[in-house]
């Protein structure tokens, strides 16, 4: 009886279909991935590079690699939880670190300009989304770069940002959000 039921078992097995992971070529597809990513088809870029962690989890600069490729989708949390993925992996890439700020800049960019544009008018914070949702899009917009005089002193409130429009102190116009692109490092992962 257990030959029978081994052979039954070892049956199942051999018809069951491989896990996605053992199916992919790796080099074929970090080949392909990498030419996406280079011809601005950074959703297809991204699709490769999910097949590839999926395949191999353990390796931070891929998951690098499919950060950058949901950034310059636009895809901000994707993106940030990839880096961070990759950073947990290797907490030494510094280009991990700047990109992954990056996201959560343009997160909180987008969490104030909701605030502002979607949140009663007659709230007390709604001033306060207005001047954020203006001051981190001047940051996105330099790529991360500071545009302004330093920091207040903490006893000086947020809400002594710059007014609407005003330029940045390098004479630049205030900036637009999309721009978050220019500070995403494309450079492959390590802390180089």
């Amino acid at each position: 009886m257990l030959p029978v039921v081994l052979s039954l078992a070892l049956a199942a097995c051999a018809s069951a279909p491989a896990p996605r992971a053992a199916t992919i070529d790796l080099v074929e597809t970090e080949r392909l991935a990498e030419q996406a990513y280079r011809q601005g088809d950074h959703a297809r870029a991204a699709e490769l590079y999910a097949d590839i962690v999926e395949a191999m989890p353990g390796e931070a600069d891929y998951w690098y690699r499919l950060g950058n490729a949901y950034a310059r989708q636009g895809l901000s949390q994707q993106a940030a939880l990839s880096y961070q993925q990759s950073l947990a992996l290797d907490s030494g890439n510094a280009r991990g670190w700047h990109n992954m700020g990056m996201m959560h800049l343009k997160l909180a960019h987008e969490a104030f300009e909701a605030g502002e544009k979607r949140g009663s008018k007659r709230a007390r914070v709604h001033e306060e989304n207005r001047r954020l949702a203006e001051a981190t899009a001047r940051v996105l917009e330099h790529g991360g770069r500071a545009v302004s005089a330093p920091a207040p002193a903490m006893a000086t409130p947020v809400t002594a940002m710059p007014e609407p429009g005003a330029a940045a102190t390098d004479g630049s116009p205030a900036a637009a959000p999309e721009a978050v692109g220019a500070g995403i490092n494309e450079e492959a992962g390590g802390s180089r």
